[in-house]
Order: C-alpha cells, then structure tokens, then sequence
C-alpha cells in the first residue's frame, strides 16, 4: 500500500543532548560517544547545570535548559535526551517549548519496565545518587508509580561520587567498574527479586554489558531508550545494522 505522503529521510534525524557543565566521560560506548548511535549527535551544555544543581532540581535551571533545547532543535535535533537522568525534573516545562521528543531521562523507561516485570518482581534502579533521587524524580517519569516496584541503590560516599562530582570531573574506567560492581552486588543482594536494572547515571552507560554479563538480567538506559525511538523509524534495516559499542 502507497503512502499518500512522502516519509521523512533517516538520515535526517539528529539526536540533540543536553549536557551538564562539568566535562563529560570519554570512554568508549558512552554518551559522548559519536558511533554510539548511527546518527549524528549534537550537544548544548545548559549553563549553570553544575552537579549539585542538577542534584537539587535548582528552579534557575528552567530557563537555561529550555534555552540549550531550543539551541538543539534549531541545530536540526529530532530527538533530545541528555546527559544526566536528574534532568528529568525539567521535563513538564521543556516539552512545551519544543516541537520534538524530551527524551531526557532514562527514567522514561519506567512504566514500560513496569509491565516487564512479573507478580513480586521489582526494577533496580542504579543513580548517581540515591538520597538525591526522590519520588518526585520518579513521578516525572513514571505518574502511577508504585514505590514497592522499585529498589535504588547509589554511588553516593564512593571515590567515584566524589569524582565526578568535581567541576573539573575525573572518570578512572578501573575505579568505576569496582565501585558499581560492588554497588551491583549489594542491591541484588539486598533485594533477590530484582528482575530488570535501570542505569539513571549517564556516566555507566559504557559499563550497561559489563552490567549485564555481572548480573544476567535485563538493562536499559538512555542510549538503550534513544536506539528504541530510532528503532521505530527504522523501515529498511538502515539503523538496525549499527552495533552499540562495547556491546
């Protein structure tokens, strides 16, 4: 069956982040990564977006990150996504202001995760900061949250809280990996029924296989969340192709 109107190009699509002001992870299959997706990537940083700022859902944030959208979608960006979870607090007043998806959270995930999961299960949900990381964050996301659905561990009080936390970050790939894996291991432990894992904190998502391979079970976040929206456009296998790296 014909279309009766002509479909936009792929390969028109960008997708647009917005950055926090402190510079960004290097790794491999991370978000400033640019083969991390099979489209071009564009980045604004939102002024003012310290990391405790971002921490404490500051209210003068509003304006610079609809201003840095708005930069993103004049730049071309079809889709926006950023590169810190806690962004998600911004989001009801953003998605008025533009014109195209604020996939800004990988947080977004969760009432999908919901139906994921079976009778008792629950989703683990890994953060930056777990004390930070409140119900309103979640409710962003997720409007009929239910809180027994869901066990949050956090980095906070490790080395690398402390690192990235610094305006001038420090990322040591070795020191990451042994402090989530002992965070990993602590929330499963602490919680057996945990089914599936949700990586709020930009800066694992190089670490999401090493993730899977440690615990067996399924995990998203907002690299997974922005292939799934270029997924959905995908009609001829022109995206489907592209391998995450480090997968």
């Amino acid at each position: 069956m014909k279309r009766s109107c002509p479909r936009r190009h792929q390969t028109a699509h960008k997708i647009g982040a917005l950055c926090l002001e402190v510079p960004p992870d290097r790794f491999p299959g991370s978000l400033s990564d640019p083969t991390i997706f099979p489209v071009p990537m564009l980045y604004e940083t939102v002024e003012g977006a310290w990391v405790d700022a971002i921490l404490a859902s500051d209210p003068a944030l509003i304006d610079p990150v609809i201003r840095a959208a708005k930069r993103l979608e004049q730049r071309g960006a079809t889709l926006l996504i950023s590169n810190c979870g806690f962004f998600i607090h911004y989001r009801p007043a953003l998605q008025k202001q533009v014109s195209v998806p604020a996939a800004i959270s990988s947080l977004l995930w969760l009432p999908h995760l919901n139906q994921m999961r079976s009778a008792g299960g629950k989703i683990g949900i890994v953060t930056y900061d777990s004390i930070k990381l409140n119900m309103a964050h979640l409710r962003a996301a997720w409007p009929d949250l239910d809180p027994d659905a869901i066990a949050i561990a956090g980095l906070e009080g490790t080395r690398t809280w402390r690192d990235a936390g610094l305006k001038d970050s420090i990322y040591d790939f070795d020191q990451i990996w042994e402090d989530l894996r002992t965070l990993l291991d602590r929330l499963v432990d602490a919680h057996p029924a945990v089914q599936l894992i949700l990586v709020e904190c930009v800066t694992l998502c190089a670490f999401v296989p090493l993730i899977k391979r440690h615990l067996g079970l399924p995990t998203y976040d907002i690299v997974a969340l922005a292939r799934s929206w270029l997924d959905g456009l995908d009609a001829g296998g022109t995206f489907s192709d592209h391998v995450r790296p480090n997968a």
